[in-house]
């Protein structure tokens, strides 16, 4: 017996906080084409494509080729941020009670 899929509680709804459309600040991004062959007479099939991320990290242009998902690899992003820690500046760890070697029960 099969179950039918289970409805979402609420309706997808706008987040302000994750509104990733750059429309909506004020960047308009470039169109990007890709060529993916010839056309009929000869001249250039083209179609449209968009950059996509995945795991925040790496880059990906992406289009269709009719019902053909195709992705182009660019590269990983560099993070320019600072990170939490530095390996040069992170403190040493906490001190463990009892100061010394390790001591062993006998056998």
């Amino acid at each position: 017996m099969t179950l039918p899929p289970k409805s979402r509680r609420s309706p997808p709804g706008v987040d302000p906080e994750r509104n990733w459309d750059p429309r909506s600040r004020g960047v308009i991004p470039p169109e990007i084409w890709v060529e993916i062959g010839k056309g009929p007479y000869g001249g250039p099939l083209r179609a449209k494509a968009h950059i996509r991320l995945r795991h925040r990290k790496y880059r990906y242009l992406a289009w269709r080729h009719g019902s053909k998902k195709c992705e182009f690899y660019l590269g990983t992003i560099k993070i320019h941020a600072p990170q939490r820690s530095s390996p040069a500046k992170r403190p040493s760890p906490a001190p463990r009670s009892g100061a010394g070697p390790r001591k062993r029960g006998k056998k």
